[in-house]
């Protein structure tokens, strides 16, 4: 039994050297000691720095520093990719707290103490949304067809605006498919329709059914409007902010506070430019129209729709609306 304990030694000091120590805090070896004589194993610190040199004998990336303190170095990912992993986990609205705390733990082996200590006192809020594995199917059967050129059937669930406004009916389409978005937790299939040109953009939460139409020839998306040299993947997200189906338009912005710049790129993203004429802050930013309208509203007193003139009078209908439905008495 002893003789087990003293095998399974080195593997326990590695095990505490990835999950307590980084570049900016390693260990000591008399800290090493403590933990381990927790976990019942008692050594001295000579046979710890011996264990440590059997590790490193046989390639683990551990380094010491002057001072007698230690620290492993994970080559999996770097610090960068691996916040971009954790931050992943807690902003899904898919992922509940335990499950991302359970993530977590199993990624322990690549992930730094220091950033395990970052998201120590994160926690997560809000409603989870449920996730639906029927649309990691639906994602691989569009992937199979984008792959191999193929069209899809599609069948999907519309409002039946005529019959009962609460209720869906079924409705069937043959697409080309081209790409997958995924924004906010949801996913968007972008194709385009057999009898069309212009890139339609449906919510998989409302498709019913995906099948892969293996004999037919999707259309290239060089075929539809305004992708003769292929499509932008992020230009086209990025114009499609809140509502894929309507208009995409350049429009100007006048801002009237600081905190409106902040609201633009929350909003629209980096690909917002701003510029100043005659000390008056301006940002430019191309987008869908309801975007742009929903921003106005939301940002009524930081900000004001220069053009196009169009949008204006969208945001006008909008607050005529508004005035006369809470004017009304109820």
């Amino acid at each position: 039994m002893e003789t087990a304990r003293k095998k399974l030694l080195p593997l326990q000091i590695l095990k505490i050297l990835r999950e307590n120590s980084c570049k900016e805090k390693p260990i000591t070896q008399a800290e090493i000691g403590k933990l381990l004589r927790a976990d019942g194993h008692i050594c001295d610190r000579k046979t710890i720095s011996r264990n440590i040199g059997y590790l490193l004998a046989n390639g683990h990336n551990i380094e010491k520093i002057s001072g007698g303190g230690s620290f492993y170095v994970d080559s999996t990912f770097s610090e960068d990719e691996i916040i971009m992993i954790v931050d992943a986990i807690y902003s899904s609205p898919k992922i509940s707290q335990a499950n991302a705390t359970l993530l977590i733990d199993k990624l322990s082996s690549a992930i730094s103490y220091k950033i395990k200590y970052a998201y120590k006192n994160v926690h997560k809020v809000g409603e989870v949304i449920e996730f639906d594995r029927q649309t990691l199917l639906f994602i691989e059967k569009i992937s199979q067809a984008v792959n191999n050129n193929n069209k899809i059937y599609i069948s999907y669930n519309q409002f039946d605006k005529d019959e009962d406004p609460l209720s869906y009916k079924e409705e069937f389409s043959v697409v080309s498919p081209y790409f997958v978005i995924s924004e906010n937790g949801k996913y968007f299939l972008v194709c385009c329709q057999e009898d069309r040109s212009n890139l339609t953009t449906y919510n998989l939460d409302h498709i019913t059914d995906v099948e892969v139409r293996e004999n037919t020839q999707a259309k290239p998306i060089t075929q539809t409007i305004g992708n003769r040299n292929g499509a932008d993947f992020e230009k086209y997200a990025s114009e499609h902010i809140n509502n894929f189906s309507s208009r995409i338009v350049n429009a100007k912005i006048r801002l009237c506070s600081h905190e409106a710049v902040e609201n633009v790129v929350e909003c629209f993203g980096k690909m917002a430019k701003f510029t100043t004429k005659n000390n008056v802050l301006f940002a430019n930013v191309t987008s869908s129209e309801s975007a742009i309208v929903n921003f106005a509203l939301q940002n009524g007193t930081l900000a004001e729709i220069v053009e196009p003139s169009r949008i204006r009078e969208l945001i006008k209908l909008e607050l005529c609306e508004l005035e006369n439905k809470y004017n009304r008495k109820n």
